[in-house]
């Protein structure tokens, strides 16, 4: 009963959105803003970009769709020292910046995304040695981005800033975020029912050329039907296919990674 009153409150709002700020349809409209608040080793976060995210861009609705990401998820940085602390560990913190370089230096969709869909594949398969060079070499190289340059910004000022805005932009998120995956469609969280995400697109696009997918969709699966990534750790049961706040995985990968 709560998921159903969650999903109907996301609905209601997206709709009176769309009435408010929309004055009549027509053949042209703004893209979706689809905003998508990630960390780099959260299971779910690999799970929501392969099995969701990536669809959009075979489909081609995501012509209709500007997608950000933003990479912080639930790290915390100490306000005396300044020292960032991520969910899964140090290696996290350096793959969410290197996500942020490689958004900044290239920052068409089309061209980012290949980027880090290599990088959360590589995650899914639960790989225990990921090195931030190997992943800048492989997934640049995929992408047709330059190691070096993603590198030169992932060890430099540019990366500490990018790092600073993807915290700032977390932490004013209204409601704050619980839990990421965290997927917010024109200003409104999904909250638990970002995987039908292709459908409230469709609803937010006000153009008279909404795509044809949006005609024929094939009903989601359910979470539980879908096959979820595997890592070296598991979440606990309790955190419902969600990396939670506060929440630590049972082993924390900062003792198995080198982080160059």
């Amino acid at each position: 009963m709560c998921r159903l009153q969650h999903v109907q409150a996301v609905a209601v709002a997206l709709v009176s959105l769309l009435l408010c700020t929309t004055p009549a349809f027509g053949s042209y409209a703004e893209p979706v803003r689809v905003d998508f608040y990630m960390e780099a080793l959260c299971p779910y976060c690999a799970q929501f970009t392969l099995t969701q995210l990536q669809p959009l861009f075979k489909n081609k609705l995501i012509n209709f769709v500007e997608l950000d990401v933003i990479p912080w998820g639930n790290a915390r940085t100490d306000p005396k020292t300044g020292e960032v602390t991520c969910q899964h560990g140090a290696l996290e913190c350096e793959l969410n910046k290197l996500i942020s370089c490689a958004i900044a230096q290239h920052p068409r969709q089309d061209d980012w995304f290949p980027f880090l869909t290599c990088l959360e594949e590589t995650v899914a398969k639960g790989a225990t040695d990921l090195k931030v060079e190997d992943v800048a070499g492989k997934c640049g190289v995929h992408a047709g981005m330059v190691k070096d340059k993603l590198l030169e910004c992932h060890k430099g000022d540019l990366g500490k800033s990018l790092q600073r805005l993807a915290a700032q932009r977390t932490a004013s998120l209204k409601p704050p975020h619980q839990y990421v995956p965290w997927v917010v469609v024109n200003g409104i969280p999904l909250l638990e029912d970002d995987e039908n995400i292709m459908k409230y697109i469709c609803v937010a696009y006000t153009g008279r050329d909404r795509p044809s997918v949006c005609y024929d969709m094939p009903k989601p699966p359910s979470r539980d039907q879908t096959k979820r990534p595997q890592l070296p750790w598991q979440p606990q049961q309790q955190q419902q296919q969600r990396c939670r706040r506060g929440a630590q995985p049972k082993q924390q990968q900062q003792q198995r990674v080198v982080v160059q």
